[in-house]
């Protein structure tokens, strides 16, 4: 019936094109937002639009019905604001409290997050799952020699490789520096899990191209299972693969130990 300015810098239609047809929101006759409105008398939302020009667009909405003198649905009125920005601003900030801003990878917070997901499922399932605590050894000597710069692209090479060694399921983290931990689900046995392993140890000890040099590291790694027989928490699991992983170190570096209360 009617439009404002707002209605055509928010969508690109003039008034003409406008009056008389269909707004670019998701309002068919048999719409859940129309019956909505119709039946508590307004409805407010956020939903996805387009631009005249195709551009991809998010709305606020407040659809409110109005009714004649005898009780009966007049007509609506809609109000809605852009609220594109907003939408992608949060977006970029749930992606830097969650993702490691130099490899992409899951952080600390959201590996944390992953986990306590994860036993939850093991649990239901009854299947076990394993927490790989990664240390790269001899990584200091290359920031050292060739710069930080070599060093960041060393840790996102590796990033890459090691997570394409690992399942789409499971989850690979940065937890700062040159520490990665991991979340494989589903373990069938040790020797299965325990050939992962030796994989990531390999994939990491391959020459990596950073600084116009070929620098190659190895890794230490340690592991825990879940569940065990004392019920454990998430900051558990992690200490223990992380007590594994030191037991590598001492060991001698390059190859991956189990926690056993024993053993470590």
């Amino acid at each position: 019936m009617d439009i404002n300015e707002a209605y055509t810098r928010i969508t690109g239609r003039d008034h003409r094109s406008a009056v008389g047809s269909l707004p670019p929101l998701p309002l068919d006759e048999g719409s859940a937002i129309l019956i909505a409105a119709r039946k508590h008398g307004v409805w407010a939302g956020e939903f996805a639009s387009r631009h005249w020009d195709g551009q991809a667009t998010m709305l606020s909405l407040t659809l409110s019905s109005v009714f004649d003198d005898h009780g009966g649905l007049s007509h609506f009125v809609g109000t809605f604001t852009d609220i594109t920005q907003l939408k992608e601003t949060e977006k970029q900030l749930r992606t830097m409290a969650h993702f490691d801003a130099l490899t992409g990878l899951p952080n600390r917070v959201l590996f944390s997050d992953r986990l306590h997901q994860s036993m939850a499922q093991a649990r239901r399932q009854g299947y076990q799952l394993a927490v790989i605590y990664i240390d790269l050894d001899h990584f200091k000597p290359v920031n050292d020699a060739f710069g930080h710069d070599a060093g960041d692209g060393l840790l996102i090479e590796l990033a890459r490789r090691m997570r394409a060694t690992l399942r789409e399921e499971d989850t690979l983290a940065r937890l700062g520096g040159d520490e990665f931990a991991a979340i494989v689900v589903n373990v069938a046995d040790e020797p299965t899990l325990q050939a992962l392993l030796s994989r990531l140890l390999i994939t990491v000890s391959e020459p990596v191209w950073v600084a116009d040099h070929s620098v190659e590291v190895s890794a230490s790694l340690g592991y825990t299972l879940y569940p065990q027989d004392v019920e454990m928490d998430g900051d558990q699991l992690l200490r223990q693969a992380d007590q594994a992983m030191y037991r590598a170190k001492r060991d001698g570096k390059n190859r991956y130990c189990k926690f056993s209360d024993s053993g470590t």
